[in-house]
């Protein structure tokens, strides 16, 4: 069972990371889309915003992965 534990815990950090990835890239995103508006070029923050969506739901997928790992290594260590 500790491996089983290692493994998620492992997991929960690679998921971390990419979680703290996405809300990085959302915020630049955001900026990206603003400063487009702020210059009149339309295009750019509506391409900038499509991204912005998609990450944010790939985020909003990376969260929920995460709180089901959490759940699962919460479980396997009341067991112990």
């Amino acid at each position: 069972m500790s491996d089983r534990i290692q493994g998620l815990e492992q997991t929960l950090l690679m998921l971390g990371q990419k979680e703290l990835k996405l809300e990085r890239q959302l915020q630049l995103l955001k900026e990206r889309t603003r400063s487009a508006v702020d210059f009149g070029d339309l295009k750019t923050a509506d391409a900038n915003w499509e991204l912005y969506e998609e990450a944010r739901k790939e985020l909003a997928s990376v969260q929920l992965e995460i709180g089901d790992v959490e759940s699962i290594l919460y479980r396997l260590r009341r067991r112990r």
